[in-house]
């Protein structure tokens, strides 16, 4: 804890300060509530009260709930701690230009209104904004939460700004004006910790990888993302760039390669990755396959079954599903597939949500119009599809919100369970259902409700469940 008069480091259990003698009652800084000195976190409010950890109020302003949970119960930091992190700048182009335009009233709403719709994207995949610097900002992802794909949340914030800055152009509150930004991304190793003196202390990121970072940045031409050889050798399949360079930045002695990210790959499956890299023989997996395949043809003939694939990250779980379906590619099978996601957690229904997408074969572009047009086609051709379906898969999908008045939340939510699970089972009453949910440790509980009910009405059905996750995942719904 910290003297509020002179900002000396208090002594603990002791009432007065040693540097200027000034008593001290221990405040929490965010809320004011009186805490112990021994105190980590404010009873109160849950703000840090530690002066060698990151203050949320220091990181940047505007960081939702749950990601600031997330700093809280993060494992202490090191004041100096070595992380392979992924650094971003990006930079507002022509701010000087655009502020000699304005009003500094007017320049001050519309600088607020760009650096929230950044702030939005970097939060939204968990990055955090650690830096400010007029129309700068600069990001950290992996740190201090660590992420195992962190440079492709960089890449995708990065793609998210553009585009929203983009959207954001052709609203009325832009003025007029075109906003563009350069990114610059980098993916290396770094210290990071607290920096500073006893009045001001900042968590940040310091090593040539943040520099270099900047320097792409610097370099981007506007409304561009460059990211560095290192970044895209980790996000090279998931991400379609073009090599831009090499490029001469300075204090560095040999010429740097970078790459100009355009969007996003058509492929985003890791299995659609590996096929389009070229897959390797699978070897050492004969029983498992064999275990699939027997489970299926228990379940065309009328007896559910459900299947669990574990095993630590990388051992091959998404390889024996995609093997298993290329086994029975032959056979007349509907597939309802979809992959949970760590950024999607938090989402009520996403992964259902993506099955029912990809069954009604919705195209991203499709207009609200087009996607009630498929869905109604898809359950005419069931035949016996209740007409109630219908109003209860748009409502899951928010095509629209046409629900009866008064109706409570729960009762529409029951309703979009049975709807699911109707389909499925009119569906298998035609062709064999396999349902396949991966990375089942990133499924939101609202979603395994709807599984657990859709598959207590599943045991005479030819439904074939598959979910796979990683060992350390203990599921209850089972």
């Amino acid at each position: 804890m910290q003297c509020v008069t002179c900002s000396g480091e208090l002594i603990p259990d002791k009432r007065f300060c040693a540097h200027c003698g000034a008593e001290n009652d221990p405040h929490c800084p965010r809320c004011g509530a009186t805490v112990q000195a021994h105190f980590r976190f404010c009873p109160d409010c849950g703000a840090s009260l530690d002066a060698g950890a990151p203050s949320l109020d220091r990181l940047a302003p505007h960081i939702p709930d749950e990601l600031a949970q997330k700093l809280r119960t993060a494992p202490r930091p090191a004041l100096e701690e070595r992380k392979l992190v992924t650094v971003l700048f990006c930079d507002l182009v022509g701010s000087t230009a655009i502020a000699e335009r304005l009003d500094p009233e007017e320049y001050r709403d519309l600088l607020e209104q760009y650096m929230a719709l950044a702030f939005r994207e970097i939060y939204a995949v968990e990055g955090i904004v650690n830096t400010l610097a007029g129309d700068g900002l600069m990001a950290l992802f992996g740190a201090p939460i660590a992420h195992e794909d962190a440079p492709h949340r960089a890449v995708r914030a990065a793609l998210a700004i553009r585009d929203a800055l983009a959207a954001f152009n052709a609203t009325p509150a832009a003025g007029g004006l075109e906003l563009q930004v350069r990114i610059g991304i980098h993916t290396g190793p770094v210290i990071v910790g607290t920096v500073g003196n006893d009045l001001k202390m900042d968590y940040t990121a310091i090593g040539d990888t943040t520099n270099l970072a900047a320097r792409l940045q610097a370099t981007a031409r506007p409304g561009t993302i460059l990211i560095s050889h290192a970044t895209h050798r980790l996000v090279r399949d998931a991400f379609v760039a073009e090599l831009a360079g090499p490029f001469e930045v300075k204090g560095k002695r040999e010429p740097v390669v970078a790459y100009e990210v355009r969007g996003a790959s058509a492929a985003t499956s890791p299995m659609e990755l590996a096929e389009a890299r070229g897959l390797t023989p699978l070897v050492g997996r004969a029983a498992e396959l064999s275990q699939l395949t027997t489970c299926f043809e228990r379940a065309r003939e009328g007896l559910a079954q459900v299947v669990t694939v574990v095993g630590d990250a990388g051992s091959g779980k998404s390889r024996l599903i995609y093997e298993f379906k290329q086994r029975i590619a032959r056979e007349p099978v509907a597939y309802f597939e979809a992959r949970c996601s760590a950024l999607s957690q938090s989402i009520p229904y996403a992964p259902m949500i993506d099955m029912l997408r990809q069954h009604f074969e919705i195209a991203s572009g499709d207009a609200p119009p087009v996607i009630c047009g498929k869905i109604v086609a898809r359950l005419a051709e069931l035949g016996e599809a209740p007409e109630t379906m219908h109003p209860h898969l748009c409502r899951l999908l928010a095509v629209h919100d046409d629900g009866p008045a008064g109706v409570p939340a729960e009762e529409h939510r029951q309703q979009a369970f049975e709807a699911v699970a109707t389909l499925v089972f009119l569906t298998s009453q035609r062709r064999p259902v396999v349902m396949i949910l991966e990375d089942l440790h990133w499924m939101d509980d609202a979603s395994r409700e709807m599984i657990g009910l859709a598959m207590a009405r599943m045991h005479s059905a030819p439904v074939t469940l598959i979910v796979s996750h990683r060992a350390d995942y203990k599921p209850s719904w089972r």
